[in-house]
């Protein structure tokens, strides 16, 4: 039996150089037609399954409106009912493919997969998958199943802007990226560094979000402290906060949108996130020239490949 990955492992390795140099990859037709029509058959009953719930923020348990969620790898029960799904759970050739290229100095070891849900305006915050000082968690990829997204059916790029559910990447060197959710679109990216987010959603929309795990024990990372001194592009940690800098406004609007304004959690939420702004600024003083001048060509639709951002460094 073929991987459900072999499409990629076809294709070379162009596209693990760029997921590499610029944090995050786009790619359509990832898996056999017929498969993810498959799956999205199997996703769709679930809606209505116990186990798929509103999605809510681990920290201040604050509900997102019109988000529904299901990490497939805890509960056997859903597996059992759901084969190809499960399949696509256990299968680890993606991994394999990652190990196989020594592009990424990790050693991946499985997959986690999350089954996601939205409708009427449902959309998530600006917000990083992954902190690595207790995660494991390196590369997202997620697999969109939206059918009215279609490449034999949808010919219009305005339809894909009106269905509304991109994804929006922040990739810092370069204005945000939107990237309509399209059937059998992949999209892959860092986990600790990248800044991400959904639009609001007017149409179903569905996506498989694998999370890929390394060995931390095995990986293969050299850090030098002196080079995180010279530039604030050196450091992840600096990167992390100038994205919350350079979107700190967008990232605020975005809270709003994705939970129940009535919600009085939100407004301790918002205040943390202006806090976190505060204490990035202060981390970003020694370039905060640099900086400005940085964010500000940027958020003018202007491009800088000077920074080279250490994307899978942690």
């Amino acid at each position: 039996m073929n991987s459900l990955f072999h499409r990629l492992a076809n294709i070379g390795t162009d596209w693990l150089k760029a997921l590499k140099t610029d944090g995050y990859v786009i790619l359509d037709n990832v898996v056999e037609p017929h498969f993810a029509q498959s799956m999205l058959c199997e996703l769709k009953p679930l809606r209505c399954h116990s186990h798929v719930h509103n999605n809510n923020d681990n920290t201040y348990l604050i509900e997102k409106s019109n988000v529904w969620e299901c990490e497939l790898h805890m509960y056997k029960e859903l597996q059992d009912i759901c084969p190809d799904l499960t399949r696509f759970l256990n299968d680890k050739s993606l991994c394999n493919i990652f190990n196989d290229s020594k592009f990424f100095p990790y050693s991946f070891t499985h997959h986690t997969l999350k089954l996601l849900y939205s409708e009427n305006g449902g959309c998530f915050p600006l917000h990083f998958d992954s902190d690595y000082r207790i995660d494991h968690r390196r590369i997202t990829a997620i697999l969109y199943l939206n059918e009215h997204l279609n490449d034999n059916n949808n010919d219009n790029d305005d339809d894909e802007s009106e269905s509304g559910g991109e994804l929006k990447l922040y990739p810092i060197t370069r204005p945000c990226i939107k990237i309509p959710a399209k059937f059998n679109r992949m999209v892959l990216f860092s986990s600790t560094l990248m800044l991400h987010s959904t639009s609001p959603t007017h149409y179903p929309r569905y996506a498989l979000n694998l999370w890929l795990h390394c060995d931390k024990s095995k990986s293969n990372i050299s850090i030098d402290t002196n080079q995180y001194q010279t530039h604030w592009w050196n450091n992840p940690e600096k990167v992390k906060c100038m994205a919350k800098y350079m979107y700190h406004k967008e990232w605020r609007d975005s809270i709003l949108r994705a939970h129940q304004p009535t919600d009085n959690k939100v407004q301790t939420l918002l205040k943390s996130h202006d806090r976190d702004l505060q204490v990035s600024l202060h981390k970003l003083k020694p370039w905060i020239n640099e900086v400005f001048a940085h964010a500000h060509h940027i958020q003018n639709g202007g491009v800088d490949n000077t920074p080279i951002i250490p994307w899978f460094s942690l």
